[in-house]
């Protein structure tokens, strides 16, 4: 995987783990982002292999699918799926804190006046970090039914 989520929040903990002093809010900000980059990363991944399998790694199908995930419907999709939901599965879970960690990486890469505190990345951090653990735990038939909601768009 060229990206891997796990490298992304462990490079988010480096960037907020200072040895002297409190971290920079541009390090804080990075982390936070690393953090929604790191459950979007995981859909994105799992959706090719899924899709198009993992020997076609280095095809163009492959990095297709890779691609295809559109940040805003994918936040749309997620929203709903937690709404109509309401039985507190660990895919309504997921989906919320892809919401939540999708608006503060807005809020940390494009709001100059937003501020983040250490405790509030450190947060989203565990987010994204037990949403990944509780989604290699969702069963794959389960996985792939909430990746179709969220790569495409339903025809009534």
């Amino acid at each position: 995987m060229a990206i891997d989520p796990d490298h992304l929040l462990e490079q988010a903990e480096q960037l907020i783990n200072v040895v002297r002093g409190a971290p920079r809010q541009t390090d804080l900000r990075r982390a936070v982002s690393n953090s929604y980059y790191a459950l979007f990363h995981t859909f994105t991944a799992t959706a090719a292999d899924t899709f198009i399998g993992k020997s076609y790694y280095n095809e163009k199908r492959y990095t297709d699918v890779y691609r295809a995930l559109n940040h805003g419907f994918a936040k749309e999709k997620c929203k709903k799926y937690a709404a109509q939901s309401k039985t507190g599965d660990a895919l309504e879970k997921i989906a919320s804190a892809f919401v939540q960690l999708q608006e503060a990486r807005h809020k940390a890469d494009y709001a100059p006046n937003e501020n983040f505190s250490l405790t509030e990345a450190k947060d989203y951090i565990d987010l994204a970090t037990k949403s990944i653990g509780s989604w290699k735990r969702v069963h794959k038939d389960k996985r792939t039914d909430f990746l179709v909601r969220l790569f495409f768009n339903s025809r009534k």
